[in-house]
């Protein structure tokens, strides 16, 4: 039987996504989180022995699934490890910014998750939005390798299109519940580029 941390890496990899269906990996995600988290925290107490505040709190900041991080293939922090579904790793990073990594396939593994980014006229131009499923403080990719975020105080709204983008520019009025969106800003998302290095693998802060 695999160890907790070897389903991690065995995840990260990408070498059983397809055997699974997203409940599944949904459910194993907080069997990781439960499982490493209590593991081996820091301090242990017995019945009547009196705790220090410290040491209650250090084992409180331990079981935090913020210490589960995804690295790069430098060994940098990408950012924390928060969750996974459809080939997906969903990362917090230290800014404060939610994304999701491409798992599989393997030729896109790193980059940042594409979807459908609309636009308020023709031709792909005018105020951008991205799909309402997404949270606030959300990036993603337009499937050209150019990058957008939501802001953290955005509210989604119903708006109607004139364009939309995926791979490609396509005019065409349609009504969905959108956050607007702007194109990438390093210094406010904290995701330099569209890609991470491999390989990617996680740990503990």
């Amino acid at each position: 039987m695999k160890s907790i941390s070897e389903f991690i890496k065995l995840f990260v990899s990408g070498s059983f996504k397809q055997r699974c269906n997203t409940t599944t990996i949904i459910i194993l995600y907080f069997v990781i989180l439960t499982s490493t988290a209590y593991a081996n925290p820091p301090y242990t107490f017995s019945s009547g022995q009196t705790a220090k505040s410290s040491e209650v709190n250090a084992n409180f900041a331990y079981v935090n699934y913020g210490n589960i991080v995804l690295k790069d293939g430098n060994g940098n922090e990408v950012g924390s490890f928060v969750g996974s579904s459809d080939a997906m790793a969903m990362v917090l990073n230290s800014n404060g910014y939610l994304f999701e990594l491409v798992m599989d396939p393997p030729g896109n593994r790193g980059q940042v998750r594409s979807q459908y980014i609309y636009f308020s006229s023709d031709n792909c131009t005018g105020t951008a939005y991205i799909d309402g499923s997404n949270f606030s403080g959300t990036v993603v990719s337009d499937g050209s390798g150019h990058l957008y975020y939501a802001a953290k105080n955005v509210l989604p709204a119903t708006i109607t299109y004139s364009s939309d983008y995926f791979n490609g520019c396509s005019n065409g009025s349609h009504t969905v519940i959108a956050l607007p969106a702007l194109p990438n800003d390093t210094s406010v998302t904290g995701i330099p580029s569209l890609s991470f290095t491999l390989p990617l693998s996680v740990g503990r802060r």
